[in-house]
């Protein structure tokens, strides 16, 4: 059987992140033929889409642990999937910092026997959004700590979230643009890079990159607790002078928060955006930050924005850049 064919114009170098690269054959390991790269920059080669020495693809290792992390024994994972229990212990093992819900999976498995891990609810808002929260987390986390939000999610999955604010407005939050230079923005490449770089190998295509991100950091860390959340405001009630130049004539401004995260007393509003260093999209999350302040009660310093890619995370407070707007639209 012939190899499949590969766009090499989507790699990059797993050493230096270079994309100067070009192809060097194939070889053999214990189940299939993989291609062989070499990078001009660093001089180094590599194989099987960007890891190495791996007789398992990364798909296959990520599906796994997702099983596990789901509730599933070693055992039944390997009958599912023909995997050695061995090789499902040393995965395990090798990517337990990672893959940190796997500090859990005893816990998951009894709350498996009563519960539904994944709780979704199907939204059509001109275009189909499928909202998606992990229960056991809900319940462990957010339901003593963030009370209000645990019980917005709920109505989110519940479909309580008027579908009409969304299918009549015109203002999105995606839109909106705020050139901040002034704002402090730490970066570093920590946890969310890491599972994205794994969870980008489920995505067959680039239109499915943020559907296999948003699903394996729900499934496989430990605060992830929902994605593509809907989120609305309605601007007349806002005493925010910016707030009320962006809406349209329906007055209400609406998005979808593509990861939500609960890290210890705060909340993190995560967008995955690739190529995230070319990026700020501090208008886009700001407004997040503020629809979910006015629908959940939290204040602006307990929430932080933040976009990542598989190689670097950005991250801010919500508390800087609304002052910094309040300043602006008082001059």
């Amino acid at each position: 059987m012939g190899m499949k064919k590969e766009n090499i114009e989507k790699k990059t170098c797993p050493n230096c992140g270079s994309k100067n690269l070009i192809k060097k054959g194939t070889r053999k390991n214990k189940l299939k033929e993989v291609r062989v790269y070499f990078c001009k920059d660093c001089l180094k080669k590599f194989s099987d889409s960007n890891f190495i020495n791996k007789t398992y693809s990364i798909s296959q290792i990520v599906k796994t642990l997702s099983y596990y992390n789901k509730g599933l024994t070693i055992k039944e994972i390997s009958e599912k999937k023909s995997i050695p229990t061995s090789t499902i212990a040393n995965w395990i093992s090798e990517y337990r910092e990672v893959f940190t819900m796997i500090d859990l999976a005893s816990k998951i498995r009894k709350f498996k026997e009563q519960n539904k891990i994944i709780e979704t609810h199907k939204y059509n808002h001109g275009v189909i959004y499928l909202y998606q929260h992990h229960k056991y987390k809900l319940e462990n986390i957010a339901k003593k700590s963030f009370p209000k939000l645990y019980g917005y999610l709920y109505d989110a999955r519940n479909g309580k979230i008027d579908k009409n604010i969304f299918a009549n407005c015109s203002s999105r939050a995606s839109e909106v643009k705020l050139n901040i230079d002034e704002i402090k923005v730490s970066r570093s490449a920590n946890n969310n890079s890491g599972i994205a770089k794994m969870a980008l190998e489920l995505a067959r295509d680039n239109k499915r990159r943020h559907w296999a991100v948003e699903k394996v950091l729900l499934e496989n860390d430990t605060i992830t607790v929902a994605t593509e959340v809907p989120v609305y405001l309605d601007t007349a009630k806002s005493s925010m002078p910016f707030l009320r130049t962006l809406a349209a004539s329906e007055g209400y401004i609406t998005g979808h928060i593509d990861i939500l995260q609960l890290r210890g007393d705060d909340v993190v509003i995560l967008d995955y955006k690739p190529e995230a260093a070319k990026e700020k999209p501090l208008g886009q999350l700001f407004i997040y930050a503020c629809c979910l302040s006015r629908l959940t009660g939290l204040h602006f310093a307990k929430i932080k924005l933040a976009w990542f890619d598989e190689f670097d995370y950005f991250e801010t407070n919500t508390m800087d850049v609304y002052k910094n707007v309040m300043k602006t639209f008082k001059k």
